[in-house]
Formats: structure tokens, sequence, C-alpha cells
């Protein structure tokens, strides 16, 4: 009876189909809720399937256990793939085909639990066979619910997972295996009937639910209709509660950003009443409650001026510029005011109060510090200028004549007073370079120190560096190595002047606190955007927790206190480096030596010398016979005109002039009309500054060469003496050769109309 109950209703649903557009689409939805059923029953066989399993693994044995667990995953696969197809488009085939599919895969996993009641011929256990019943029946009983859309898909499944049980509990033939299979029977019959019952159930809610839907969108329809008449009456009452909200929501955000400011604000309109304030306002001035209920302006400033200290009335409405309010309390109060407008109409003022004590006490206080550390730093900068001043002023004697007695090579010298002339020229350069290192240093942190960036030569540099240092090399046998894989050597962005005094600090180092016949290796190397200089020495070596006091101004380690030095080689050395757009570091091991390395940028382009920069003059040019030359020598010091009286006395026909003072120089310039002239700057009466001045205004000197020869070696000084028209600047202590070449190639290039 089930199963011809059955074969009608798919008929009817097959007639169903083809005929009725309303059939058609309740059999889709049967379909969807099929299919839609697919992962449970899938979870249920994945929970079901290895429990089974277990518990009759005995009567499989291991090969029939592994076939059957591989069937039954196949089978899930099987589901799983054409419940995804279907999810993801189900008009790709039609609906009969999607059955069919759906209807496979029923069969094939009603066959797999199918087995399992064929199973139970190879067991005499009453207990397995009744556990498997109760599965297999349950499995039944669970299909019921996730079948019964598709009537056809339930009844197979029971039979054909209910059949191989039934006819195995036949076959045993004792009486509680008839009993058995008569329930099994009766229930496989009851759970037919039912699913066909709920079939028709389910078809006919389906069905229902259309047509309900049909009746709601008529309803919707009428009910849009209605709508419509009250449409533009809900409109004006929504637009209306949508203004009335901007307008709350536009106050209360005006309030929470009065309230967020930290200055104090007060709003008042053209009648000078409060509009609004923030709880700031109040607390600046601890204004009663009893004044903001009145809300008028006039009596809240009269409140504040009775709080000031000189209580002259001060209303910032008055002015556009900040007010300063001085409290009696020392508060220092900011008052500004701001037109409040909506368009180009002005409402009223926007007043803020801002308690500026704090920050106008700390900027008291940092322009007093700052004018403090000005005056100190202009001190210690008029300070440096004297010492080196007054120490330059005798260095230019002592180092003079001491190489002056060098050059002469003075046959009434013995070997002992030559050196101790030699001791005494060393000693001299020596001072020399501490008063040269301590202007460095006082530059660098000044900011004074001039950089002239420009495209320099690592040859040059390295040629010159390497020859400065190489004299000192000789007592204690040091051995001076230059390596490099480069096969041209690159051009540097950098300072010609201190690129040069960066690598002599860090050579002149590496020999100073080298070893006995120890070696110095200045090795260069490139990459795409910077040269590196690396100097690498035999000596003591610095150990690591040393590396960062090095670089700092005055710091000498212990292994370096016997070498003469100051302490601040390295720091200058590392400053300039840094002012360069450089980088410098250091290696060591103790007891094996020290690597000292910079960077600085390759060149970008590389200019080439013009030839007027080529041209060289030698400084034994030989200037036209019987032509006589003039230099004139403004100084006050008896031993500095001694000195140079000794340099010119061998240049052939020239003579000097002395001149004391200026006043003097100027007389003797406008008398003599000197080729050359030689001005002190610091000299009594009239300073150099005005003897130029004078000298430069009288059209016969317009082509007069005159040098600056000063022992004021700041730059500041430099500068000014350049920018005031000197032909260039010179520093005393002067050198001897390069002076006597400075002035023969000066006289000729006078003499071929260079100048």
């Amino acid at each position: 009876m089930p199963r011809s109950s059955g074969t009608v209703l798919e008929n009817n649903e097959t007639t169903a189909i083809a005929n009725s557009q309303l059939d058609q689409a309740v059999f889709l939805e049967r379909t969807k809720l099929s299919f839609t059923n697919i992962p449970a029953s899938i979870i249920a066989t994945f929970v079901v399937a290895p429990y089974l399993l277990y518990v009759n693994w005995a009567i499989y044995g291991t090969d029939l256990s592994f076939i059957w667990a591989g069937y039954m995953f196949l089978t899930m696969v099987y589901r799983y793939v054409i419940y995804i197809a279907f999810r993801k488009d189900h008009e790709r085939y039609s609906l009969k085909t999607w059955n069919r599919l759906f209807l496979v895969g029923v069969v094939s996993t009603a066959i797999g639990w199918g087995i399992t009641g064929s199973s139970l011929m190879l067991t005499d256990s009453l207990q397995q066979q009744m556990f498997t019943t109760i599965v297999l029946a349950g499995l039944s009983s669970g299909a019921l619910a996730t079948l019964t859309p598709l009537y056809s898909a339930f009844v197979l499944f029971t039979v054909i997972n209910m059949s191989p049980l039934l006819i195995t509990l036949l076959n045993y033939g004792a009486p509680v295996h008839y009993a058995t299979a008569s329930l099994v029977f009766i229930f496989m019959a009851f759970i037919i009937t039912s699913s066909a019952r709920m079939a028709k159930t389910i078809q006919d809610s389906i069905s229902l639910r259309f047509q309900h839907d049909d009746a709601l969108k008529i309803v919707a329809a009428k009910k849009q209709q209605t709508d419509e008449l009250n449409l533009n009456l809900r409109q004006q009452i929504n637009e209306r509660e949508l203004i009335e909200h901007h307008l709350e929501y536009s106050m209360s955000q005006l309030k929470a950003t009065l309230e967020s400011a930290t200055d104090g604000i007060l709003v008042i309109d053209n009648d000078e009443q409060v509009t609004n304030f923030n709880q700031n306002f109040i607390d600046l001035f601890d204004i009663p409650i009893t004044l903001i209920e009145i809300a008028d302006f006039s009596q809240i400033q009269g409140h504040i001026n009775s709080l000031l200290k000189d209580k002259t009335p001060i209303s910032p409405i008055d002015t556009d510029q900040v007010v300063l309010l001085e409290l009696t309390d020392g508060r220092l109060i900011e008052a500004f005011s701001k037109p409040q407008k909506i368009a180009d109409h002005v409402i009223g003022n926007v007043l803020s109060y801002r308690d500026a004590t704090m920050r106008i006490n700390s900027e008291s206080s940092l322009q007093e510090a700052k004018t403090k550390a000005e005056v100190a730093n202009k001190q210690k900068s008029e300070f440096l200028s004297r010492i080196s001043h007054e120490l330059r002023t005798p260095l230019n004697a002592i180092l003079g004549f001491g190489h002056l007695l060098q050059e002469d090579n003075n046959k009434h010298l013995d070997s002992d007073e030559k050196d101790y002339i030699s001791h005494i020229c060393v000693a001299g350069e020596h001072l020399l370079h501490l008063i040269d290192d301590l202007l460095d240093i006082s530059r660098i942190e000044s900011g004074k120190l001039n950089i002239n960036l420009s495209n320099v030569s690592c040859e040059k540099i390295i040629n010159e560096s390497v020859a400065l240092v190489r004299p000192s090399t000789t007592d204690r046998n040091i051995k001076i190595i230059i390596k490099s894989d480069l096969k041209v050597m690159p051009f540097i962005k950098a300072d010609h002047t201190r690129c040069k005094q960066a690598l002599v600090n860090l050579l002149s180092n590496a020999i100073k606190y080298n070893k006995e016949s120890g070696s110095v290796t200045l090795t260069i190397s490139a990459n795409n955007s910077h040269v590196h200089f690396e100097v690498k020495d035999t000596g003591a070596g610095i150990s690591e927790e040393n590396f960062k006091e090095i670089f700092q101004p005055f710091i000498r380690l212990k292994q370096t206190e016997k070498a003469k030095g100051t302490g601040i080689g390295l720091t200058i050395t590392k400053r300039l480096i840094d002012i360069m757009n450089g980088s410098i570091g250091v290696e060591s091991t103790p007891g094996e030596g020290s690597t000292f390395w910079f960077e600085l940028p390759i060149a970008s382009t590389v200019e080439t010398a013009s030839p007027m920069q080529n041209i060289k003059l030698s400084p034994d040019t030989t200037m036209p016979a019987g032509k006589q030359h003039t230099i004139l020598y403004v100084e006050d010091e008896p031993l500095n005109q001694a000195l140079l009286k000794s340099i010119v006395k061998q240049i052939s026909n020239t003579r000097l002039l002395m001149a004391a003072t200026g006043e003097e120089g100027i007389e003797i310039a406008l008398a003599e009309k000197p080729d050359i002239i030689l001005m002190d700057i610091n000299l009594p009466g009239v300073s150099g500054y005005e003897v130029l001045k004078v000298i430069k205004n009288d059209k016969a000197f317009s082509k007069t060469p005159v040098f600056a020869l000063s022992a004021n070696a700041m730059p500041d000084e430099i500068q000014r003496g350049r920018d005031a028209g000197f032909f260039d600047y010179l520093i005393k202590p002067i050198n001897i050769d390069n002076t006597r070449h400075l002035l023969r190639n000066t006289l000729s290039m006078i003499d071929n109309d260079l100048i």
C-alpha cells in the first residue's frame, strides 16, 4: 500500500510539473529542501559509520572494513559535490536531472547501510544483531526528516536500507529473529506511510505559501495605494522631526566643542547678553552663578575687572589685539575677541580667555637664558680671539726667526744648537696646532665654521695629507701604506681644507699612538654613493667600552696619556665629517691596533679645472732686469717688522718700507706709491681698516693689492677683512716659504698686468 501510494504521488508530481507553473515552483522548492538537507545527512553518515564500524569490526574484518569505509566516504563526497553544484547554479540542469543525481546519492548511501544489515549473517551475537537493527532503523527515521520532501527518495532509501536486514533476520529462523523481522516490516510500512503523508503536507504547505505570497502581493499593492495618500503628510512630519533633531544635535555639538576647549569661552550677542559659555570660563575667573543667570556681560566684565592687579577696566571687545590681564593672584590671562558672523552679518562676539602664566614665564626664562648664553658665547669668542691674538703675535716671531735660522744653515751653529732651534720650531708648531684646534672647536660649537662643499679630488686629498704627516714617521720608523682597488680615484662632495684636516688628524693619531716600527695603512674604497677612507694602525688598540668616549672633547684614554695632545682632535674630526654629510666610526682590538674610518658622498658631477685655475706661478719667477719694487709693511711690533725684513731681503730688486702707525702708513703710501701693502689690523691710533679705506679712496691705489696681516684668526674677523676690500687675509704666525712665494708671485702678476 505505501509503495502504490508513492507511485501515484510521483505520477501526480510529474503531471503537476508538466501542466502547472505553480506545481513547477512547488516541485523546485521541494527539490531545494531535499538538497538543503544533504549536509545533515552527510554529518549523520560521518558520525554513525565510524561507530558502527567500530562495533562490528570483528564481523567485517580488516579488508572489508576499509572497503566499506572507503565506499561510504565516496558516497559522502558525491553527495557533497552535487550539493555544492546545486547551490552554486541550480539552473544549470533541469529539475529532473537534479532529482536523478539526488536519487543516485540516496541509493548509493542506502546500499552502504544495507550492507551492514546483510553482514549480520556473519555473526551469531544477538547483541550485535539487535544493535545493527536499531541503528538502521534510526537511520531510516532520520531520513524521514531529510528525504520526505522527495517521497520517492525516502521510499528507495528505506527499502534498500532495511530489506537486507529483514531478509537476514528471516534467514536465521529463530523466533526472536521472526519477531524482530515482523517489527522491522511494520516499522517500514509505518514510516513509508508517514512519509507519504508528510510529503503531501509539505507539498500543500509550499503551494499554500505561494498562494499566500500572491495574496500578500495584492494586499501590498492596496496598502501601497493607501500609503501614498499619507506620504506627503508623513514626509512633512519627518522633515520637521529631522530639523528638530539636527538643531538639537548642533546645539549639543556646540556645547561639547565649547567644553572641550582649553580656553575659557564666552559668547555674547550684539546687545551684550550672554548666549553661551563653557566651564573653563567660570573656573578661570570664579564667576558667581548669579551673574551667569543674569547673562549681562557688563556685570561679568565688572567682576573680571575687580580681579585685575591695577584695577584699570579692560575689555577685549574694544580692540582687535590680544589683551594681557594681570590678576591680583599673579596669573597672566590673554584675552581676545572675534566677531561672530552668519554670512556677512555680525550677530555678536566670541571672547576667549587663556591662562598664559606658565608660557609667558617660561618664555621670559628662556629669553633670559638665551640672552645669558649669547653673552657668554660672545665673551667666549672675544676671549678666544684675544688669547689667539696674544699667542700668535709672539709665535710669529718665534717660528719666523726659527725657520729663518734653519734656512740659513748657519755654519757658526753646532749640531746641538741646531737641534735647539729645531725643538723651538716643533714646540711652536705644536702650540700653534693647539690654538687652531681650540678655535676650530669653538667655531663648530657656535655654528660659525665656514664650509664650502665642492667637488674634491680624493687623490689630491690623500697625497697632500700623507705629505704633511710623513715627516713625523721618521723618528719612530713608522711605515705608511696606501691601498685601494679603485682603478680611478673618484671625486667627493666636501670642503677641501676640512676634509684634508680630518684625514690628517686620523693619520697623525695613527702615527702618534703607534708602536715603534709599526705601520699605518690607509685604505680607500667606494660604492655607488660614498667613498670610504680607512686608517688602520698597529698600536695598543682601544677597548669597546671607550668607543663612545673617544669622540668627546678633552677625553684622553689612559693608554694615550703619554702622547702629546689636548683630546679634541677626534672631536673636531667627527664634527667636520658630520657637517660635510658624512659618517665616522671606529673598530679596534686591544693589543692589535685600531681602525678609524669615515665616509663622504661621491660628487654627482666632476668639475674640470679651468685653464686659469691650472696656472701656478713659480716662486722663482724672474722679474724684468732693473725693475725695482716697493713693499710697505704697516706694523707696530718691532719683532714682526724685523721678521718681514728678513723675508723680503731674499726677494731681489725689492725694498721694504716700514710704518709703525696707521697715520704713518697713510703718509708713506701716498708719498711712495708701493706695489704691495701689508697691513696689521690692530694698530695704535688709526686701525688697519681705516687705513685701507683712506688708501682705497685714492684712485692711484685702485689696483694695489693690500694684504691684511693679523694675529686675529676668528672667522668673523677674516670675513670682515675680505668684505672690507683686503686683497687677502694672512694670519700670524706666517709661513716663511709661503709668504716669500706669495710676495714674489704677486709682484710677478703686477709686472704681467694680471692684477
